[in-house]
This record gives C-alpha cells, sequence and structure tokens, in this order.
C-alpha cells in the first residue's frame, strides 16, 4: 500500500471521543429541552406582567366588598380561613382600608416595571408577594387562572426576563443572546407540564370522561359555558370528539415539546396546538384568567426559529450593541447553585403535594419542612378543574323590595322572578362575583349574609333615597344536571335582610333555622 493510502484510509475514533460525542448531544439536547429564548423570556414577562395589572385594577373594582374591613370577609375571618401560620399575606399587617388600598397600588407599579422591564427582578419577585397576599386576603375568589398566575411568576423569579426588549437591557453597555438553560428554567417547564398532566390524570379517574360524557357535563354548567359551549352541548357527536381530543392532549400533548428529533419544530407546532386549545377553551367557556396564562405559560416553549426564519428575524438586541458572553464568577456561581438546590425542593415540593391528594399513605407521611415549604411558598396545587361531573346547575337571586314598592333581582337589576336567567354566563357582575356565589351552598361558607349586606349596601350606594332597599331576601337555586329534569329547579333561602324594621341593620342568617338540605 502506498503511503497517501495509508494516510487517506479511515482511522476508528478513540473511545473516549465517542463518548465526548454522545455527552456533547446530551449537553445540546438538554439544552433545547429546557433552554429558553431570550425573546420568548420577553413575551412572557410582558404578557404576565399585563395580566397581574389588569388583575389588580380589577380588584380595585370590587374593593369596598371584597377588601375593605367593612366588606364580606372582615381581616380576622381571613385570618382565620387559613390553619398554618406560614400561610401568609402582606395584608395580615394591618386592617387599614388605606394600608390595604397601597398594597394594591404599589402591586401596579410593581406590574408595570416588570411589563417595561425596569428592575425586572424586584418587579417580578413584588408581583409574586402582592398576588399571594391577595389570594389569601380573599380567598373566596381565588381560581384557576389566579393560581397559574402566582406559580408562572414564582418560578420566574430569578430567570433574566429583563434581558431583552427592555429598559434593563437598554441600560446595559453589552448583551449575552444565548438562550437560558438552567434548573430554574427546567422547574418553570416542569410546573407547566405538571398541570397538564395533573388535569388529565383526574380526568382519567372518572367514568364521564373515560366515556366521552366528560365535556358535555362540563358544559352543563351555565354558569361558565359560553354561546359557543351552547352550540357544542347541542351537538353530542362533536362534544364526544373534543371530549377524548381534550383527554389526549392534556395527557400527551405536552411530550412532543420535549422530542429527541426536530425538537424546535415540533416544540413550536406543540406551542401553537396549546394554544389554539386554551383559545378554544375562552372561546367555550368562561374561566377567568385561566385560558389567557395557559398562553402565556407556552410563550417560554417558543423556540428560536420562532423569531429567525425565512419569513422574518426579530433580533434579541440591537445590532450595534455589541455580543459578550460573560463568564460566571464564584459568586455568581454559588448564588445559581443555591437557587438551583432552592428550586428543585420547591418542585419536590409540589410533585409530593400533588401526590399527597389522591396518595393518603403521601398525606400521612408527608414531611412537616414539605407542608411549610408549600404553604410560605403558595405551592399546593390540585388541577382537578372539571374533571368531576356536576349534580347540580345552580344560581342565585337577591329578591330585594324597594321603598318605591319595586321587588327587583340585585344581581341582574331586573324584577325578580322564579326562572332561571337565559344567559347565566354574564348574569353576575364578573367572575369574581360568581365565583363567590359558587362557594356559598359549601358548609364552610360562614359568609351569606355579609354577601346579602354587601349587595344591599352597593345598591343603595348607587341609587337614589326613593329606590333605597327595604328588604332582601337572598335564595340559593339548583337545577339538576340531568337533561331529562331540565327546568326543575328547588330555592333554599341563605339569608334575609331587614333594613327599615332593624336600624341595626342586623341580618338573620336563615342556613341554620332552616337545615343544610332542602
Amino acid at each position: 500500500m502506498l503511503p497517501s493510502d495509508r494516510s487517506a484510509a479511515p482511522q476508528p475514533a478513540p473511545p473516549d471521543a465517542e463518548g465526548s460525542a454522545g455527552a456533547s448531544w446530551w449537553r445540546r439536547k438538554l439544552g433545547e429541552w429546557f433552554g429558553i429564548d431570550l425573546r420568548s423570556l420577553a413575551i412572557f414577562r410582558i404578557a404576565l406582567g399585563l395580566i397581574v395589572c389588569f388583575d389588580l385594577c380589577d380588584r380595585l373594582r370590587d374593593f369596598e366588598a371584597m377588601y375593605a374591613e367593612t366588606g364580606i370577609m372582615p381581616l380576622q375571618l381571613a385570618r382565620d380561613w387559613w390553619p398554618s401560620p406560614a400561610q401568609w399575606s402582606i395584608f395580615f399587617l394591618s386592617s387599614s382600608d388605606t394600608f390595604t388600598l397601597g398594597v394594591f397600588l404599589a402591586g401596579i407599579v410593581l406590574s408595570l416595571l416588570m411589563i417595561v422591564g425596569c428592575c425586572t427582578r424586584l418587579g417580578t419577585v413584588g408581583c409574586w408577594v402582592v398576588m399571594v397576599s391577595s389570594s389569601y386576603r380573599f380567598p373566596l375568589v381565588d381560581m384557576g387562572g389566579e393560581a397559574l398566575v402566582r406559580y408562572l411568576l414564582f418560578w420566574s423569579m430569578f430567570l433574566p426576563l429583563g434581558r431583552c426588549w427592555s429598559f434593563d437591557a437598554w441600560r446595559r453597555p453589552t448583551i449575552d443572546p444565548r438562550p437560558v438553560a438552567n434548573v430554574l428554567t427546567f422547574c418553570l417547564m416542569m410546573q407547566v407540564c405538571i398541570m397538564y398532566f395533573t388535569a388529565a390524570y383526574w380526568k382519567g379517574r372518572t367514568k364521564a370522561w373515560r366515556q366521552g360524557m366528560g365535556l358535555i357535563h362540563a358544559l352543563w354548567m351555565d354558569v361558565f359555558t359560553r354561546p359557543l359551549g351552547d352550540w357544542i352541548l347541542a351537538h353530542p357527536r362533536v362534544a364526544k370528539v373534543l371530549n377524548y381530543a381534550a383527554l389526549a392532549q392534556e395527557g400527551c400533548g405536552v411530550l412532543f415539546a420535549f422530542s429527541p428529533f426536530y425538537t424546535k419544530p415540533l416544540r413550536l407546532l406543540t406551542a401553537i396546538a396549546f394554544f389554539a386549545f386554551h383559545i378554544s377553551i375562552e372561546l367555550t367557556m368562561s374561566v377567568s384568567w385561566f385560558s389567557y396564562a395557559s398562553l402565556v405559560a407556552w410563550v417560554v416553549f417558543l423556540p428560536d426559529i420562532t423569531y429567525e426564519n425565512r419569513f422574518w428575524r426579530l433580533p434579541v438586541a440591537p445590532e450595534r450593541k455589541p455580543v459578550v458572553v460573560v463568564p460566571r464568577t464564584r459568586w455568581g456561581l454559588a448564588g445559581m447553585t443555591a437557587l438551583s438546590v432552592f428550586y428543585l425542593f420547591s418542585l419536590a415540593t409540589t410533585v409530593i403535594l400533588i401526590l399527597a391528594l389522591f396518595l393518603p399513605q403521601v398525606d400521612k407521611n408527608m414531611p412537616q419542612i414539605v407542608r411549610v415549604q408549600g404553604d410560605l411558598c403558595a405551592l399546593p396545587q390540585g388541577w382537578m378543574m372539571f374533571s368531576a361531573p356536576p349534580k347540580l346547575n345552580i344560581w342565585f337571586a337577591a329578591e330585594a323590595r324597594l321603598r318605591n314598592g319595586e321587588v327587583l333581582d340585585l344581581l341582574s337589576g331586573k324584577p325578580f322572578t322564579n326562572q332561571k336567567p337565559a344567559d347565566l354566563c354574564t348574569y353576575y357582575e364578573n367572575f369574581r362575583w360568581r365565583q363567590i356565589f359558587i362557594l356559598l351552598p359549601d358548609r364552610k361558607a360562614r359568609y351569606p349574609e355579609q354577601v346579602a349586606r354587601v349587595l344591599a349596601q352597593r345598591w343603595n350606594d348607587r341609587h337614589a333615597e326613593e329606590e333605597q332597599v327595604v328588604s332582601l331576601k337572598f335564595y340559593h337555586m339548583q337545577e339538576s344536571s340531568d337533561p331529562s329534569k331540565k327546568g326543575d329547579f328547588d330555592r333554599k333561602l341563605l339569608a334575609t335582610l331587614q333594613l327599615e324594621k332593624r336600624p341595626d341593620n342586623e341580618i338573620i342568617n336563615l342556613q341554620e333555622l332552616l337545615g343544610e338540605g332542602f
């Protein structure tokens, strides 16, 4: 063999080179799976900040009814609601309405800082504190959407949300354009996965969902259903197909975002599929902030090909800004290590708390530190929404006799009737009032009399002297979810209020007098 031939012959790769190539593949793949593009983080920051801002402004609309000391839940009642001292709220520091209002206004300012990316970390941490505090101060209106917003804020507090498209980035002389991939991004993505896997598990345990009837039962709840949901309800075959499609997407769809092959294209398609999924939920049902928060959660899954492709290019930073990859300092590495340990423990706590919901042995043997960690960080979550078929379709009515002799329903402002409202989804003033009423029949609810008093007071504050409420009867109506019994309902008197005959505005709660049943 000629020397030239010998030199051209293929040489076997040394064993360590093969191992290095395998390790390199795994590092690259882990970066693709759990890395978040800076532009996705920027959109995530802006959208999440907008939700927080709108949520806090919306809460202020009902400030006197829900957060003032003279409202439905005074401060002491809110403190007594929570069994653990680790369940905290800034609002617990003072019962002053001025202090409470100041916290809300501070939260709005912090959300604006988060939106524009100025002092981003301060804004994000502050928004999380205010959102947790407001939920613990008035837990009656805490739903899946508000909970998801809190979780997204918690898992993203120490991510570089302000590194791109922000005032913080504009003030920096250089920028590191690399995607962020670390334990914190892993935990944020796992929170999204946990939500879908848990929801699919609870639905899969229910016979109705396995038989294709779960969506029909969910849409039967008129208080949530929009007109498109009514159309689906009128077409059982369509509802059955969508029932199984929802189960499949919640149970398996998120796995495509972590495909070992064609990761970026499949991740983009998966995100688009979940965008469509949650838009369809919002079009068919009124579920507070849940659909919007879920859309925001999927933004972090958008890969770089979303912003750089053959059709357009959205740069991380202006072209004139120099790109520098800054190595971590020793203190920076120590801080990231501590954060990683804390967040991994928090993620493990979240999983354990969810397992405790359906495994009694886990709940019985749970270490106290796990419970305390869950309460301090507001981590408990269940995601059981619409998993169990409702047995009753419920609504409420407030029969008020005015000084001029009229008898009105204070909830609708129309003459009182015993008939179910035509559109329960828009019957209540907003979704927070709807949630308050939904919880009223619960045996743990201790506030029907406060609700009656606040309803009368709100009406009187907005109307002339001759239209003031003289007396009020607060009813709970319920209709069987059995389609064959539609139209038949029972009525229960929860509380009555006499304003003119009782100068001290004393409220008689008839729930105990009449008993808990119908």
